[in-house]
């Protein structure tokens, strides 16, 4: 099985090979820097990583490219373990834990691109990092504190998790969850099923299939869904204290919750949305 680490104290570009030997990555790679050769692809992406960026791309190829752009005094570790990349910081021993509780502070920062074969699965996780996702088949999930989040063109599940950074999904199919607290959340694509909940950020919610389920709850965020026309649709829109509206109809509440619940005739697509102080608004103007 491989096992490999790589110690990268400066920007520089790797790759995996997938060769039987080291002759034979020499061989396809020239010059460049490989690591890993194997006969198998890499099929799980893991990133760990603290402030900075973090961009992961997927191409038509079965091995890894990682280009580190740029970092701070801690150098980043670049491991292949069986079929499974990783990127990370090197916090062994004692040591170690207490660097990477310091880590935290602010001072450990890296800008990377990861470009993986579209079937791997990935999972982000840092604490202030900028993270983008495109164009991945399988699994993905991203965690960041502070950082924003963003997913394009992906056609597997997809998690984000942000605490005040944006989340923002574009062109998506399949399934998608999302969680942040004051951070603004963006869906859009032909989403099967959706999960999105805020505490006082925004919701918006643009989708552009006919059939599926989409249950979206904040405390004081506004929501926003749009749907195609022609949708058949199946509502329940919920606030307290604020407004709920579908198609310009508009109900108010008086010291009581407004409420719309609304099953359309052949209705395919199921929404949910919920607020205590936000607004509600549902439409048919993808």
């Amino acid at each position: 099985m491989r096992n490999e680490t790589w110690v990268i104290a400066e920007p520089r570009t790797l790759t995996t090979s997938v060769v039987a030997n080291a002759a034979d990555a020499a061989a396809a790679f020239g010059e460049q820097p490989t690591f890993g050769a194997g006969d198998g692809p890499v099929t799980r992406v893991v990133v760990s990583l603290t402030g900075g960026s973090v961009r992961v791309e997927a191409h038509d190829r079965v091995d890894v490219e990682l280009d580190v752009l740029a970092l701070s005094d801690r150098p980043v570790v670049a491991r292949l373990e069986g079929e499974t990349f990783s990127v990370s910081y090197d916090f062994s021993g004692v040591e170690g834990l207490v660097d990477r509780v310091k880590s935290f502070s602010g001072k450990d920062t890296a800008d990377v691109v990861v470009r993986v074969p579209r079937a791997a699965t990935v999972k982000v996780t840092t604490a202030r990092s900028d993270v983008s996702v495109q164009d991945v088949e399988a699994p993905v999930t991203v965690t960041t504190a502070s950082g924003s989040a963003e997913a394009v063109s992906l056609t597997g599940p997809l998690s984000l998790t942000t605490a005040s950074g944006r989340a923002a999904v574009t062109q998506h199919t399949g399934p998608v969850t999302v969680r942040t607290v004051s951070g603004t959340a963006h869906v859009a694509g032909t989403i099967t099923r959706a999960d999105v909940q805020t505490v006082s950020g925004q919701v918006a919610l643009e989708l552009a299939g006919s059939a599926g389920h989409v249950s979206t709850k904040t405390v004081s965020g506004r929501i926003s869904v749009r749907v195609a026309p022609g949708t058949g649709i199946d509502l329940k829109a919920r606030t307290v204290t604020g407004t709920a509206s579908f198609d310009g109809e508009r109900i108010t509440g008086e010291n009581r919750t407004a409420q719309i619940v609304r099953a359309e005739a052949g209705a395919t697509l199921f929404v949910d949305a919920s607020t205590v102080s936000g607004d509600v608004t549902v439409s048919h103007t993808l």
